[in-house]
């Protein structure tokens, strides 16, 4: 199910997409507005991109005016990648650490932020991921901030590590602890 989401009035309205991708909408279903596009029933699937012919792209976000028709194309990527890795502290593993892989555009799909802790052994997994550029941070003392505001994150990305997960792979990454 592909959903839209008004950004003015928190309603959503859904198409089934079928065999051959295609999904539509009645003419009377989406008035003029800002909407959000995701996918409602899979999270392993998201939008990647859209583009549009009668309304206006950023991101996953469409603007449609009124009275034009409106046609999209709606890219996806599925989760299907992994990463793992060891986090270090003066060049030893390091127990405990909050791991955070935070995507490049972080402000756009807080979603894709993913999220774990070192082992006794200081290594970590993360799966499935969505390809994608992100920066690999390890904290010692993550685990009290409120990580998933970018605000916050700020003034550790620039000592994080700037990675890029391909599709349908397995990466493997040390990151430093901070």
């Amino acid at each position: 199910m592909l959903e839209f989401r008004s950004r003015m009035t928190g309603e959503s309205f859904k198409a089934s997409v079928s065999n051959k991708g295609e999904f539509s909408f009645a003419a009377s279903a989406l008035t003029p507005g800002t909407y959000e596009v995701n996918f409602s029933d899979d999270p392993a699937i998201q939008v990647s991109s859209i583009e549009a012919t009668g309304a206006t792209v950023s991101h996953r976000t469409i603007d449609i005016p009124g009275g034009l028709p409106v046609k999209l194309t709606v890219h996806t990527s599925e989760a299907k990648s992994s990463l793992a890795g060891i986090a270090l502290k003066n060049g030893k593993p390091f127990a405990g650490a909050m791991i955070l892989l935070v995507p490049q555009d972080a402000d756009q799909n807080p979603a894709l932020f993913h999220r774990d802790q070192s082992d006794s052994d200081g290594s970590f997994a993360m799966a499935p991921l969505f390809p994608g550029r992100y920066t690999l941070l390890a904290l010692e003392n993550g685990w009290d901030l409120e990580w998933s505001n970018p605000a916050v994150l700020f003034q550790y990305l620039p000592n994080g590590l700037p990675v890029e997960i391909q599709p349908n792979a397995a990466a493997n990454f040390n990151a430093r602890v901070q």
